[in-house]
């Protein structure tokens, strides 16, 4: 009897041995579980996040493309209006070169006898320095 009792005694501990490190599996399971919940979790905030960001993506190129559009047109009045500055200012300084002309009697004295265009063509000297200065 002793050794059925001694194999007894061997096979008790060896069970509360059993039982002991499938209680220890048993809770880093559940760590491992819960742990496996969280990182579920994490990778869905992570796919939204990733779905806004896509959506933050085009949504801006939306935007980038009607500014690029708007900004197109904006350079193209902006050139046509250059243009047409362009013109008047040349326009502007054709005249003021007739009238310069005009004012210092070069065409126009030497078209005229002597004498009878000084006061035409002398003209003013004060408008003539304020024709230079608008110039």
């Amino acid at each position: 009897m002793a050794l059925e009792t001694i194999i007894d005694l061997v096979l008790a501990i060896l069970l509360l041995a059993a039982i002991g490190s499938s209680f220890l599996l048993h809770r880093r399971i559940d760590v491992f579980r819960k742990g496996q919940a969280e990182l579920a979790s994490l990778v869905e905030q992570l796919n939204q996040a990733t779905n806004q960001a896509q959506a933050s993506v085009a949504e801006m190129k939306t935007n980038g493309t009607a500014a690029e559009q708007h900004l197109k047109s904006e350079i193209g009045r902006a050139r046509a209006l250059a243009d047409e500055l362009s013109l008047i200012t040349e326009a502007g300084d054709n005249l003021a070169d007739r009238l310069e002309k005009r004012l210092t009697g070069t065409g126009a004295i030497l078209a005229a006898p002597e004498g009878e265009g000084e006061e035409e063509g002398g003209g003013d000297p004060a408008v003539f320095a304020a024709l230079k200065e608008a110039r």
